[in-house]
C-alpha cells in the first residue's frame, strides 16, 4: 500500500507535499491494487502556517517596497494565554470553490455572464467570481473556536438549547456582550445590522418617542410627532440612511470638511463637524431626533472617528437633550485605528479604547457581520431601561422573540465567540495590513485612491479616474463592471447609483466621490489573490478612455435601487 500525504488544506498557503511510501503484506494476492491515501499534514506544520489568518507568504517579502507608512510592522512580543486569535478552517465546499475560483480566465466568457445579469454585480454567482471583493459583511469564515462552540451545541439533545424561549444560547450571547460592553447592560437581539436600524427607526424616530421627554419613555400609548425629525452625523452608510428616510425623517450630512480632501492622509477623516452641529442644534434643536456617529464611517471611505470626536459631539447632545447614537458595526477597527495615530498608553487594549469612545453613547446599533466575526445576528445595545421597554415590542414584532432576535442558535454562538476573537490586536493589524497592501498596489498601478486607505476596505476615486464622464454616467458602476470584465473581481459602486434620489426632487443624488469599494473579507484571502488584483486593475488602467457610461434600465427600482436595478451601456 502506498499512502499519498498531500498538502495541508486548512491554510491558504499551501505546504509541500509529502509522500510515506510503506509496502503492506500482501494478504489476498500479489497483484493487490495500490492504494492512496490523502493525509493532511497538519501536525507536522508550523502553527503560523496552518492559520488561514496568516496572509503573508513565506516566499514573499512582507511589504511591498515604499509603503513604509502603511503597511504593519512584524509583531514583537509573545501573546498572552488569554488573548484569543480566529483560526478559522475551510469546509471542503469552500476549499473546492478555492481551488476553482481561479478557472474563470476568459475574458469574453465574463462579458457575457454579467450582461446575462443586467450589469448589475449584487446578481453574480460565486462561482463566477473569481476574488469577491463586493463586501466584508458576513464573508469571514468560522474560527475553531466558532466551530467547536456551534458543534457542541449541536450534539446536546435538551430542548432548552433550541427553546424559543429561556435559550441558552441566548444567555451566552448576552453575557458576552456585557463583558465587550460592560456599560450596556440592556440588549435586544435582532438578525443582522438592519434590522437593528429599523427596530430603532420605527420605534424612536416614526413613533414620535423622540419628542417625548426620557421620564414619558415608558408609557405604552402611540406618540403623534409634531414636526419632521431631523437626524445628523457621518454619512450614514445605504441601508442606514433608507431606514431613516423611511421613517420620515431628515438626514444632515455632518462629515468633517477634512474627508473631502482624498490626497491628504490625515488620520481622522470620518469626525463628526462639531461647529456644524452646533449650528443644526440651535437652528433645529426641537426637530433633532438625534445625533449618529458610524465609526468605522464607511461611506466616508471607511474613515476612523477619534475618541475625542465622540467626546465633543456627546458633550453637545447631552446639553441639548438629545440621544446620542453610534453605529458600532467596525467599532474594533475604529479603536485600533485610533491606538495607530494617537499616543495612547502603552498597556491600554483595544476593548479599553472601545469603552472610551462609548463612554457619552446612549445607544448602539451593531451587526455582528463585520468585527465579530459572524455570519449573522446584530443587537441593539442601551444603557436606559426605558428605552430598552420602549423598543423592545417593535423587535419582537419585526425580529422574533426576545431570546433569538431571528438568529438561529448556531449564529448565536458563533457571535458570541466572534465578538471576544475580533478584538485580538494582532488579527486586525494583519487585517489592516492586507487592506494597505491593496491600497498601495492599486495606487501604484496609476489608480487615484482614497487615502488614507480605510480600516476594511480600499476606495478608488471612479470619478477622477473616468474623468471623461459625467456624474449621471454612473462612472464608478461602468469602472466596478469592467473590473469584473477584466479580471473577474466583483467589487462594489459608492457613487450614484448608490445616492439614490433625492425624495424631494427626484433626482439622482451627486455624492462628492464616485468610489468603487473593494472590501476584504476577513481571513479569506492570501497576497496572491491581492496581487491578481493589482495586475487586472493595472491592465484596466491602460484603457480606461475606452469605458463608457452607464445607465438604468426603465423601470428603475424605487428605494435603494443599486440592489437590484438592470443597467445599459450608454
Amino acid at each position: 500500500m502506498t499512502i499519498a500525504a498531500g498538502s495541508c488544506r486548512c491554510s491558504p498557503v499551501r505546504s509541500s507535499a509529502r509522500r510515506i511510501q510503506r509496502q503492506a503484506p500482501s494478504s489476498s494476492s500479489t497483484n493487490a491494487s495500490t492504494c492512496l491515501i490523502t493525509i493532511p499534514l497538519i501536525s507536522t506544520m508550523p502553527r503560523s502556517r496552518r492559520c488561514i489568518g496568516t496572509w503573508r507568504s513565506s516566499r514573499r517579502p512582507a511589504h511591498r517596497s515604499g509603503s513604509s507608512t502603511s503597511t504593519p510592522s512584524r509583531r514583537t512580543g509573545t501573546r498572552s494565554q488569554n488573548e484569543t486569535r480566529p483560526t478559522p478552517v475551510r469546509s471542503t465546499s469552500e476549499r473546492e470553490t478555492g481551488e476553482d475560483r481561479h478557472a474563470m480566465t476568459h475574458r469574453e466568457l465574463r462579458r457575457e455572464l454579467i450582461a446575462r445579469c443586467g450589469y448589475n454585480l449584487f446578481e453574480l454567482k460565486p462561482s463566477e467570481i473569481c476574488v469577491d471583493l463586493l463586501t466584508d459583511s458576513g464573508t469571514t469564515p468560522l474560527s475553531e473556536a466558532q466551530r467547536k462552540a456551534v458543534s457542541r451545541v449541536l450534539r446536546k439533545r435538551r430542548t432548552n438549547e433550541r427553546a424559543y424561549a429561556g435559550n441558552e444560547s441566548a444567555e451566552r450571547l448576552r453575557a458576552a456582550l456585557r463583558e465587550v460592553f460592560p456599560d450596556f447592560p440592556y440588549v435586544i437581539l435582532v438578525h443582522q445590522g438592519r434590522g437593528a436600524e429599523r427596530v430603532f427607526c420605527d420605534g424612536f424616530i416614526r413613533s414620535g418617542l423622540w419628542t417625548l421627554p426620557q421620564d414619558l419613555w415608558r408609557q405604552e400609548t402611540p406618540h403623534q410627532k409634531r414636526r419632521r425629525p431631523i437626524v445628523i452625523g457621518n454619512a450614514p452608510f445605504d441601508t442606514t440612511r433608507g431606514n431613516i428616510e423611511a421613517a420620515e425623517a431628515e438626514i444632515i450630512d455632518a462629515t468633517t470638511r477634512l474627508w473631502h480632501d482624498p490626497n491628504t492622509p490625515l488620520p481622522f477623516k470620518g469626525n463628526v463637524d462639531v461647529e456644524l452641529l452646533d449650528r443644526s442644534l440651535i437652528r433645529d434643536g426641537d426637530r433633532m431626533a438625534c445625533t449618529l456617529i458610524t465609526a468605522t464611517c464607511n461611506t466616508a471611505a471607511g474613515q476612523p472617528v477619534s475618541t475625542s470626536n465622540f467626546g465633543e459631539v456627546g458633550l453637545r447632545t447631552s446639553s441639548a437633550g438629545t440621544l446620542l447614537v453610534a453605529d458600532i458595526a467596525r467599532i474594533f477597527l475604529n479603536a485600533f485605528l485610533n491606538k495607530k495615530n494617537l499616543p495612547y498608553d502603552v498597556g491600554i487594549t483595544i476593548q479599553g479604547i472601545v469603552k472610551q469612545s462609548l463612554t457619552p453613547v446612549d445607544l448602539c446599533l451593531m451587526s455582528a457581520k463585520k468585527d465579530a466575526l459572524s455570519p449573522g445576528g446584530g443587537c441593539i445595545l442601551m444603557k436606559d431601561r426605558a428605552l430598552y421597554e420602549a423598543l423592545l415590542p417593535y423587535a419582537i414584532l419585526s425580529e422574533g422573540g426576545k431570546d433569538y432576535g431571528g438568529m438561529t442558535t448556531e449564529t448565536m454562538e458563533a457571535f458570541g465567540v466572534g465578538l471576544k476573537e475580533g478584538l485580538n490586536e494582532s488579527f486586525l493589524e494583519e487585517y489592516t495590513g492586507q487592506v494597505a497592501y491593496l491600497g498601495e498596489g492599486l495606487k501604484s498601478a496609476g489608480w487615484p485612491m482614497y487615502e488614507p486607505f480605510g480600516g476594511h476596505a480600499v476606495y478608488l476615486d471612479a470619478g477622477a479616474a473616468l474623468d471623461h464622464l459625467a456624474p449621471d454616467d454612473l462612472p464608478g458602476q461602468a469602472c466596478a463592471v469592467e473590473l469584473y470584465i477584466e479580471c473577474g473581481v466583483r467589487a462594489c459602486e459608492l457613487g450614484t447609483a448608490m445616492a439614490g434620489r433625492d425624495p424631494k426632487t427626484g433626482k439622482n443624488r451627486h455624492p462628492r466621490f464616485e468610489f468603487v469599494r473593494l472590501a476584504l473579507p476577513r481571513l479569506r484571502y492570501t497576497r496572491d489573490d491581492l496581487d491578481r488584483v493589482i495586475k487586472g486593475a493595472e491592465r484596466l488602467w491602460k484603457r480606461r478612455r475606452d469605458i463608457h457610461g452607464m445607465m438604468f434600465v426603465e423601470p428603475e427600482p424605487p428605494g435603494l435601487r443599486h440592489f437590484t436595478a438592470t443597467y445599459k451601456w450608454k
